[in-house]
């Protein structure tokens, strides 16, 4: 039932977000975040190693972390959210992911191969200027920029940073 109002809240928050779209030309990029649903300690690793990739060409990097159940422990010490820190109705109440929507990123990945309803509402209420993850049809209304790939995490990252640096 929860997961019904999250998506429902999810798709009323992208008709009102009325945050201006557009990609960022690669030598103006200044902050990006990325969001993801955690659980996969591979997908951890490759979001940590790209992220010190970023940081090292010296963009700003926020990451946020979806904790869908409460067998996963939180250990990369990222800021994350988790079921308990969303109302029966689908509210997210986390300081965490509020903080995060409301930061003007440069560009936004979302690092899920698949749809979960707590990371579309996120993306549905960010105010980043450009929003990009793999091309999946539940997540298309929730993108800027959709990505075909072949590969697991890392190849899903590496991609999308190189064609949206090939933007201007």
């Amino acid at each position: 039932m929860k997961k019904a109002f999250l998506k429902y809240i999810a798709g009323k928050a992208r008709s009102h977000n009325k945050t201006n779209r557009h990609s960022t030309p690669a030598d103006q990029v200044h902050s990006i975040g990325i969001l993801f649903t955690t659980g996969d300690p591979l997908k951890r690793d490759a979001i940590e190693s790209f992220r010190q990739k970023l940081e090292r060409a010296g963009k700003l990097v926020s990451i946020l972390e979806y904790i869908p159940t409460r067998k996963i422990v939180h250990v990369s010490g990222h800021p994350g959210f988790s079921p308990e820190e969303i109302s029966f109705l689908g509210k997210i109440k986390s300081q965490d992911a509020r903080q995060f929507w409301e930061k003007d990123f440069d560009y936004l990945f979302l690092a899920d191969v698949a749809p979960e309803p707590a990371v579309l509402q996120v993306l549905a209420k960010s105010k980043a200027k450009c929003r990009a993850g793999k091309n999946h049809p539940e997540m298309m209304p929730y993108l800027d920029f959709l990505f075909d790939y072949k590969g697991g995490t890392t190849e899903l990252l590496e991609g999308l940073y190189a064609y949206c640096s090939k933007l201007s």
